[in-house]
């Protein structure tokens, strides 16, 4: 199943999302739609699962959940970052 994810500026949108059970990996998926705030940035989703260590993926348009969000029940969390180099600083957006 593919959730649709509307990024505008540092608000996503749904706020929350239901993603299934142990069974489920590689089931769910996430689309992403930016804002032009977005434009020319390297977009990278961070998946923070209830316990463990952090899954990081570049977010391009659709991203399938990693299996580490599913190894135990609760709430995870997703933070989708941007970055650019400009004048040899990296610059990044949360």
């Amino acid at each position: 199943m593919t959730q649709n994810l509307k990024i505008n500026d540092t608000i996503i949108e749904p706020s929350h999302v239901r993603l299934g059970t142990n069974g489920s990996v590689g089931v769910d998926r996430l689309s992403f739609t930016f804002s032009d705030g977005w434009d020319g940035l390297l977009t990278k989703a961070t998946f923070y699962p209830v316990y463990g260590s952090p899954v990081e993926m570049l977010a391009g348009v659709e991203v399938i959940v990693p299996p580490e969000m599913y190894k135990q029940s609760g709430v995870g969390k997703l933070v989708i970052s941007g970055y650019a180099i400009e004048n040899n600083v990296l610059k990044k957006r949360k």
